[in-house]
């Protein structure tokens, strides 16, 4: 019984832990353009946050710093659109990470928008 008691203690510790984790806090965000070719009309939708990034033209093989001021990142995924270099429409949704690559720290990081060559598009913390 005693030995229950203190397992059922033990799991709701490390429960309430988990639920308090610190925000990921975000010092920037970056779109790259990875491609031969410009990439325009470019709008990032966070959800549910609502809030909106947008760009006008991101050229070919250039990064281009997002440029906001040190916050937490509230939403939990993004729906991004652009139009290629044929003026196709394009969109996608994606899930925002919660943690960079192999690094357990949450704090100082960068939101990286990269459009790779095979017309794809990933999201990802870096430091």
């Amino acid at each position: 019984m005693t030995l229950r008691i203190i397992t059922c203690i033990l799991a709701a510790i490390s429960l309430a832990g988990c639920a308090t984790q610190q925000p990921v806090m975000l010092d920037s965000g970056f779109i790259r353009n990875e491609t031969d070719n410009q990439i325009s009309n470019i709008e990032i939708r966070f959800e549910p946050t609502g809030r909106i990034a947008k760009l006008n033209i991101l050229p070919p093989r250039k990064s281009l710093d997002l440029g906001f001021p040190r916050q937490e990142l509230e939403a939990n995924r993004c729906v991004v659109t652009w139009e290629d270099a044929t003026r196709q429409r394009r969109r996608v949704e994606l899930p925002l990470p919660k943690h960079p690559k192999g690094d357990s720290t949450r704090a100082g990081l960068s939101l990286v928008y990269t459009f790779h060559a095979d017309g794809t598009l990933t999201v990802q913390l870096d430091r």
